[in-house]
Order: structure tokens, then C-alpha cells, then sequence
């Protein structure tokens, strides 16, 4: 579900997204997700910027989740970088 609304005068997209069982990959689903609505932004010629977006994900599973939370979490970088 996508809901348009205004927040303190800024117009902002709320992405809500219901999930029942453990989808490994989820973090890199909504960033596909977000990037390709940014890309559509990018194609109006109407906006002047861009219309930031919030992503949610209510997780109702019987398992606690063991999967990623965010990008940074697939990766193994050396201390040193």
C-alpha cells in the first residue's frame, strides 16, 4: 500500500507492506522498490526534486526475524575500507 501525505508541508510517499513469513532478500526488494520510484520521479518533469519515501515493513511471522534489517548487513567489509 502506498499513501500520499504531507508532512510539515513536504509531500512524501508512506510504502506499508504486510509480511508473514521470512523473505531473505526483503532489504533489497524495497531498495529495487525505491530506486525505480525515484527513477519515475526523475522522468516528471512536473517535480523539481524529489519526493522522499518511508518504507515499512510490518513482520507478523511466528519465527523472529534472522534475516538482514538493512543494506549494510550483506556485507563484510575490512575494518580498514
Amino acid at each position: 500500500m502506498v499513501v500520499k501525505t504531507d508532512v510539515d508541508g513536504v509531500y512524501c510517499l508512506f510504502s506499508i507492506e504486510h509480511q508473514s513469513t521470512i523473505y531473505k532478500n526483503m532489504v533489497i526488494r524495497y531498495g529495487n522498490y525505491e530506486m525505480t520510484e525515484y527513477l519515475k520521479q526523475l522522468k516528471n518533469k512536473k517535480l523539481k526534486r524529489l519526493v522522499p519515501q518511508v518504507m515499512i515493513v510490518f513482520y507478523t511471522g511466528d519465527k523472529k526475524w534472522n534475516t538482514p534489517l538493512e543494506l549494510n548487513d550483506y556485507f563484510d567489509i575490512p575494518e580498514e575500507l
